[in-house]
């Protein structure tokens, strides 16, 4: 059985950022091998990206 993680982020500024991808630095900690899906809501096209590479580098797929 695979182990599905849904993640939803919004990030309505920089001051926001750190909060918005606290999550990565720990996830594969928890969920070494769950399949892991990253929503984005509208967060800023300035901290978008950061988000996306962020989610891409612990093997997330990001929607």
């Amino acid at each position: 059985m695979v182990t599905v993680c849904v993640i939803l982020t919004c990030c309505k500024g920089l001051h926001s950022l750190y909060g918005s991808t606290l999550v990565f630095d720990t996830l594969r900690l928890g969920y070494p091998d769950a399949e892991v899906h990253v929503f984005d809501n509208a967060s800023m096209p300035d901290v978008r990206h950061e988000i996306r590479r962020r989610a891409v580098e612990c093997g997330a797929v990001f929607h």
